[in-house]
């Protein structure tokens, strides 16, 4: 009975997590005949959702098996999303 409220458990964080965690990127491909959008035309074809999944994936890891700092995480996470929001990689 534990075993399986911790299952249901993990499903609903991971159901929140992928309803609250929203991270995209507007780099665009250009080839010679078409443009193609990294988002739409890869990542979302390969997994709808890829780019929060890594995200969750990797801070859960940074938690779990680094240290289990939580303001360092959010500094970095913090730091790492205006960096890559002001190069325009991400949203």
């Amino acid at each position: 009975l534990i075993i399986g409220a911790s299952i249901l458990g993990l499903i609903m964080m991971g159901g929140l997590a992928a309803s609250y965690v929203n991270v995209t990127t507007p780099l665009v491909i250009h080839t010679a005949t078409t443009k193609i959008a990294v988002q739409t035309d890869i990542l979302d074809k390969i997994l709808k959702g890829l780019l929060p999944l890594l995200t969750v994936t990797g801070v859960y890891l940074y938690l779990e098996k680094v240290k289990r700092n939580y303001t360092v995480a959010m500094l970095i996470i913090l730091v790492v999303g205006l960096v890559l929001g002001s190069l325009g990689i991400l949203k």
